[in-house]
């Protein structure tokens, strides 16, 4: 798929795009200084603890970890911590694919609310993964569930996202009137924190936003459809910006570097990142295929002991994200259409449909639901899993 405005990146995108694009095409001896800025942040590479499982299954039924040079995966993960010493949860969680051989990126967008397999801690949200155990155990979650090799991450919080938005001169955003009141409540979180005061917005339409105002945007998660509206919010704001960047020109691109990358923390070195850079400069990429996972017809709302998990059929899934990244077939469409409308109208036909066939399911969904409280129920009921459960409607 093209990159157009209206297939909107998700938080991460720009900061991993931007970082790479200009590392690549910018002069080696001024950029590699600039890398200095960036936080290196350093975790095992060892496939024992990353979870990566090279030995073939004899099972023709069992998925393997793929080996291919031409491909290479890096987690992106956006964080919700206020502080750069607070455990977090991850909002955003993307594999980012530079694909040499047919010379593009691909995004791997994976719900927060996933329930899959973490080492130490059972079923849970794949979010609370980063939460227990840092980038390490969150590339470990995605790597054990979905057959991966993934061995480096990339993160930024959306409070340095506030920084980097004010560094390129904001963003222009038609704001709904519902949605100026959380908005406004989400930037006096930032204000009381930063101990500035609050730009308040107070009319509807298109609009100049600066780093605070469009933060506030991005975090609205309670208008709408939820989870997947803010999504559609996040990825605006962050298309925005990446077609400001694309527009100011390789001269820029020195100065762009030095803003972004004092708000950015990784596993990659700076030797590897210039190489990475370069890459992907040298390919000319100006086509972006992404995919949300898992699919609609392999997922489902479902609750457990009163907290709302999205099921997936995670056999299924890792194949779906098997056949994107490496091409292999089609994997289908999900709900992300090209219109922001289209999508939250067909998440709510999906929403509504699911609610009318219940009847239906009731033996089935009983049946999983079972299995999924004997697998939780093996969990250790740890101080740290209160407190994020706890914390998760104020995120």
């Amino acid at each position: 798929m093209k990159l157009s405005k209206n297939k909107k990146l998700k938080a991460i995108l720009f900061s991993f795009l931007v970082i790479f694009v200009t590392v690549g095409s910018s002069f080696a001896g001024y950029t590699y200084y600039q890398l200095s800025k960036v936080k290196i942040t350093e975790i095992s590479k060892t496939d024992e603890d990353l979870g990566i499982v090279r030995t073939p299954s004899s099972n023709e039924d069992e998925l393997n970890v793929e080996m291919d040079d031409d491909i290479v995966n890096i987690a992106l993960f956006g964080t919700d911590r206020r502080d750069p010493n607070e455990k977090a949860r991850t909002d955003t969680i993307m594999i980012a694919t530079i694909d040499k051989k047919h010379k593009k990126i691909k995004l791997s967008s994976i719900m927060r609310d996933t329930y899959v397999k973490i080492n130490g801690h059972g079923m849970d949200k794949i979010t609370h993964a980063y939460f227990y155990g840092g980038p390490q155990l969150a590339i470990r979650t995605l790597n054990e569930n979905f057959k991966l090799d993934i061995r480096d991450f990339v993160l930024v919080d959306f409070f340095s996202l506030e920084k980097i938005i004010d560094a390129l001169g904001g963003v222009v955003i038609d704001v709904k009137k519902e949605e100026i009141p959380s908005m406004n409540k989400n930037m006096e979180e930032v204000a009381w924190r930063e101990n500035k005061p609050t730009a308040y917005v107070t009319t509807p339409g298109p609009q100049l936003l600066n780093g605070m105002q469009a933060v506030g945007y991005a975090r609205i998660r309670n208008v709408g459809n939820g989870d997947y509206e803010r999504t559609d919010r996040q990825r605006q704001v962050l298309n925005l910006l990446f077609d400001k960047v694309t527009a100011a020109g390789s001269l820029k691109y020195p100065y762009i570097v030095s803003q972004i990358l004092p708000y950015t923390e990784t596993s990659i070195d700076k030797s590897t990142m210039l190489k990475l850079g370069a890459q992907v400069f040298a390919a000319n990429i100006t086509t972006i295929d992404q995919q949300r996972f898992p699919l609609d017809k392999n997922s489902r709302d479902t609750k457990i002991n009163g907290v709302y998990y999205l099921w997936a059929d995670l056999n299924a899934t890792a194949k779906n994200i098997h056949q994107f990244i490496y091409e292999t077939q089609d994997t289908g469409t999900n709900t992300d259409n090209n219109e922001q409308k289209s999508n939250t109208q067909q998440n709510k036909k999906t929403t509504t449909t699911n609610k009318t066939t219940k009847s239906k399911q009731t033996q089935s969904t009983t049946k999983t639901t079972t299995e999924q409280k004997n697998q939780s129920t093996q969990q250790s009921e740890t101080t740290s899993k209160q407190e994020i459960q706890s914390s998760e409607e104020s995120n």
